[in-house]
Order: C-alpha cells, then sequence, then structure tokens
C-alpha cells in the first residue's frame, strides 16, 4: 500500500482476497476482480464475504444470458478488467486492454473507447489506475504515468517516469490498486508475493517511524520493516519477524463506517491463495 501524503510503503499479506486483475471503490464497497468474476472485500484486513466470488457479467454489464435483462444485449467475452477509477470530478471508468468505458454517464455511448484518445502517450494495457491531489496516475509495466485532471486529461511535463523511482515499487508485478475514501493510503495488489512490509521515504533523510501508532492496519505479522532513502533504497532499520501492528491511524474510521456493510448482489469473494498488498504512503 502506498500513502500518497507520506511517501511510506508497506505490504500486507491477504491470502484470502487472492490474485486481482482490478480493483475499485464504487458506492462505498471495494470490489477485486478476477477475470469476469468479482470479489467484496475489507480494505483494511483483506477479508471476504462468504459466498463469493460471483459473476460480474450478471450485475456490473450487460451481456446476452447474464442478468436480470440480458434479451437482445451482445454478448461480452471472457476478458478481464484492468483497472477502475474515479477522477477528481467525479468522472468513472473502466479499463480492459487497449480501451476504456465511461461508467457514469450514458453520454459516451456506453461502449468503448482507445485509452489514448482521453490520455495522450498511454497505449495498451494497463497494471493499475488510481487517482489523488486532482490528477490521474497509471501503472503501465515499469513506467508511471501522471495527467492533471481537467476538461481533457494533461500529461504532466516529465511523464512517464519509472514506477521503482517514483513509488518505490516493481511496477510489472502490480496487478490492481485501489485508495480509500478520504484516505492517502493507496493500495498496490502484487500477486503472489512473500509477505514484506517495506516503509519507504520520499525525503533526503530517514523516516522516523513509531509504529504501533501510525498506520491503518488491523493486526497483522510483519516479517520486515524497511525506512529507506527511496532513491538508494539502502535499509536503515529492520524489525522482529513477530512484530505486530494494531490499527490506531487517522483513517481508523473505515473500521466502524458503512464502508464494510453488506451491499446484496455486490459482495464477493474468492479463495485464491497468497495475494500480497503492498501499502505506500506519500507525503
Amino acid at each position: 500500500m502506498l500513502d500518497l501524503l507520506t511517501n511510506i510503503v508497506k505490504e500486507k499479506h491477504w491470502p484470502a482476497l487472492g490474485r486481482c486483475t482490478a480493483a475499485m471503490r464504487w458506492l462505498e464497497k471495494y470490489y477485486c476482480f478476477q477475470g469476469v468474476r468479482f470479489t467484496h472485500f475489507n480494505p483494511i484486513s483483506g477479508s471476504v464475504p462468504t459466498g463469493y466470488p460471483k459473476e460480474a457479467r450478471n450485475y456490473f454489464m450487460r451481456c446476452a444470458g447474464f442478468g436480470k435483462r440480458s434479451g437482445g444485449i451482445p454478448q461480452c467475452h471472457c476478458v478481464s478488467f484492468d483497472g477502475f477509477s474515479v477522477d477528481a470530478i467525479g468522472r468513472m471508468y473502466a479499463f480492459r486492454g487497449n480501451w476504456y468505458y465511461r461508467l457514469d454517464t450514458k453520454q459516451d455511448g456506453w461502449h468503448p473507447w482507445r485509452i489514448n484518445s482521453s490520455w495522450p502517450s498511454l497505449h495498451g494495457k494497463i497494471n493499475g489506475v488510481f487517482t489523488w491531489d486532482k490528477k490521474i496516475y497509471f501503472i503501465q509495466g515499469s513506467q508511471l504515468f501522471v495527467y492533471r485532471t481537467e476538461a481533457q486529461y494533461v500529461l504532466i511535463e516529465g511523464y512517464p517516469k519509472p514506477v521503482q523511482d517514483e513509488l518505490g515499487i516493481n511496477g510489472s508485478q502490480v496487478d490492481a490498486t485501489f485508495m480509500c475514501q478520504q484516505s492517502s493510503i493507496l493500495y498496490v495488489v502484487m500477486g503472489k508475493l512473500t509477505c514484506v512490509w517495506s516503509v519507504l521515504s520520499l525525503y533526503f533523510h530517514p523516516l522516523k517511524i513509531e509504529l504501533p501508532s501510525l498506520y491503518c492496519l488491523l493486526s497483522f505479522f510483519l516479517p520486515k520493516c524497511i525506512t529507506s532513502h527511496l532513491s538508494t533504497l539502502k535499509p536503515i532499520c529492520h524489525m522482529s519477524a513477530h512484530s505486530t501492528i494494531l490499527c490506531m491511524s487517522a483513517c481508523s474510521w473505515l473500521q466502524s463506517s458503512s464502508l464494510f456493510t453488506t451491499l446484496p448482489n455486490f459482495v464477493s469473494s474468492a479463495n485464491l491463495p497468497n495475494a500480497q498488498v503492498q501499502i505506500i504512503n506519500i507525503y
């Protein structure tokens, strides 16, 4: 996970969630997509309800043979979504391959458009997408693209840049990204990786961290903690393999909010093993 306010990276093991091909927050709920199936999950603990995953074509799109109003609609194919995001002015998008769909309005006809028709210089499948500080970020392989959110999206000068340099993670290993509402934390799902929590700083000096009281995490085991300069990635400190962190951060309100209430027909779970979520916290 990446906190966009503090430039801090953390990694957390979420075995119940499984591998995500895309992730999104919609109507105050959090979803992980796995091909044409989806999982509803808790963005703090990674837990999922029972009785899932569910078929996305029954809920998120109209396809022949799926859902209550399936007649006469062209058949959808089994291609995974690559990402979802809502920009700073409320436009919601779904991304698949070299195409995107506008979801918040019928103005565009509910049909796909090429990604580079709205985001210049961006071509092909993305690994992740998120919005922060009136900008929209795309992770595509090893590169990070950043666009100003205006009537038309404008690529910020100097981008794309290496994801490793900007966020301290390997962009090519990213499967999905999502953010909590009113939070600076970016969650990066990175497939079947060993659970390691790394804390990285974009500052030019070591970052001192009071671990038991800062981060929005439920209790979990912390195999390794690294605080480092992002540019050099030289380890400064290590913690024991049995450290436990309790959620006591500013976004702990999420635990008691309506975010985790069940929305009928829009929740799901998966049993794919060994998903890891990396938390990156950026000032």
